[in-house]
């Protein structure tokens, strides 16, 4: 995904605007009313658990899981930082970066994180070929591993 003169990333068909933000928050509780959970109730979390959180968008899921676990380092993904709350707004333990998913995992975040959340990345699966970016959520799990996705609206809503 390149960079268009206007610094927005070419590749993803949706704005990264006000609206945007507004459509990204009533999707996350929209989910959060539909599922009853932020985290499957398998996964436990304890402290010191270390969350990606990948495609965070606006950071509503993550600044959540962060408020319910203050113990556990939650740290957000999306390949744009421009939907990031401003730090001022996050709790204290959440780590906000720049990552895109179709490119190789950096070594330092190799095996790095307890749980990996992703949510609607089917707009950017390349050529009907979701392998890549499941590759690379694997690369980022330790060897305790979840990962937990939401892929499609439920038929009801």
């Amino acid at each position: 995904m390149g960079d268009n003169s206007n610094g927005e990333l070419t590749g993803y068909p949706l704005q990264r605007h006000f609206f945007s933000s507004i459509r990204l928050y009533l999707q996350y509780w929209m989910w959060r009313r539909e599922l009853g959970y932020l985290l499957h109730r398998s996964v436990i979390i304890n402290e010191d658990t270390l969350v990606a959180d990948i495609a965070c968008g606006n950071c509503a899921w993550l600044v959540d899981l962060a408020r319910e676990h203050p113990g556990a380092h939650i740290h957000g993904f999306d390949i744009s930082s421009a939907q990031f709350p401003h730090q001022y707004w996050l709790p204290k333990n959440t780590e906000l970066s720049t990552l895109d998913i179709l490119e190789p995992v950096p070594d330092k975040l190799r095996g790095k994180y307890d749980i990996v959340h992703v949510g609607l990345l089917v707009l950017v699966v390349q050529q009907d070929d979701p392998i890549p970016i499941l590759e690379n959520l694997l690369a980022l799990l330790s060897t305790s591993t979840h990962i937990q996705r939401i892929h499609q609206m439920p038929t009801h809503l």
